[in-house]
């Protein structure tokens, strides 16, 4: 390599450089599965994080995000009540979350998973929470999710919820600074804390009345 061509090849890796760096800076980066984007199928089934409630298994779920997480069935007394799964950290666009998922499962499908439980922990709620034996777990990642409880880092406030979402169609008070605020249309129910995080709960729109009733008991 001679002098003159020594002296060209830094000048046109910068050239390069620059060119690649307008590149990236000019591509529009597209995301698909924040908390606001939320589309209802011809089916009235809710999608929302990349997955479609009471389409989507959990197992198709740990793939799409690229996450593990702990399953336990859950219970007030001596029968099952509910089979959940809990993801400590998901990624979803920018935003970093917890989620929890609650599955859909038949009485029949409740009692075989209630068979294989194991070490009871105690709940903040005053249930009781059992792991689940091999077998179980395995037929567990088979059930699809109904129900989706997004928990974000960092979390918002008011003014950002209302742009990202909309009014909410019912709005109420609840003590220690937090409030409850309902989409019916869009399946979703947030409560908001203003001293902590909030809390976004997502059903098919024809479930929504059954949890707005669970929620009625908050304070």
């Amino acid at each position: 390599m001679n002098l003159k061509t020594t002296r060209t090849f830094p000048v046109l890796m910068l050239m390069l450089l620059l060119a690649l760096l307008s590149a990236c800076e000019q591509r529009e980066i597209k995301v698909d599965n924040l908390p606001w984007q939320i589309s209802v199928n011809d089916a009235s089934h809710l999608q929302v994080f990349d997955v479609t409630l009471e389409e989507t298994t959990l197992w198709d779920a740990v793939k799409t995000w690229h996450a593990h997480p702990t399953v336990g069935i859950f219970s007030k007394g001596d029968e099952p009540e509910s089979v959940e799964a809990y993801f400590d950290k998901v990624q979803l666009g920018p935003i970093s979350a917890k989620i929890i998922v609650r599955l859909a499962a038949t009485p029949e499908q409740l009692q075989t998973l209630w068979a294989g439980r194991y070490n009871r922990e105690p709940q903040p709620s005053g249930s009781w929470k059992f792991e689940l034996g091999d077998d179980e777990l395995k037929a567990a990642h088979e059930l699809k999710i109904r129900e989706i409880t997004y928990i974000p880092t960092p979390s918002s406030d008011a003014e950002l919820i209302t742009k990202r979402f909309g009014k909410p169609a019912k709005y109420r008070a609840l003590e220690e600074e937090r409030s409850l605020w309902l989409y019916p249309d869009k399946g979703l129910a947030i409560i908001l804390d203003e001293n902590g995080k909030e809390l976004f709960q997502y059903v098919n729109p024809n479930r929504f009345a059954a949890l707005e009733k669970r929620l009625e008991a908050l304070q």
